[in-house]
């Protein structure tokens, strides 16, 4: 999900299109980063 957000991030000039993918991102971040360390400690 975050590869794909990053990728239309780049490849679109629509600013409201822009800012859907970074909230996204912004949203999938803590996610990843609990997950990774949940990962790590089992």
């Amino acid at each position: 999900v975050l590869i794909h957000n990053a990728m239309q991030i780049g490849r679109s000039s629509d600013p409201e299109y822009q800012q859907a993918h970074a909230f996204s991102i912004y949203l999938m971040q803590p996610l990843l980063a609990t997950s990774l360390a949940l990962l790590s400690y089992n």
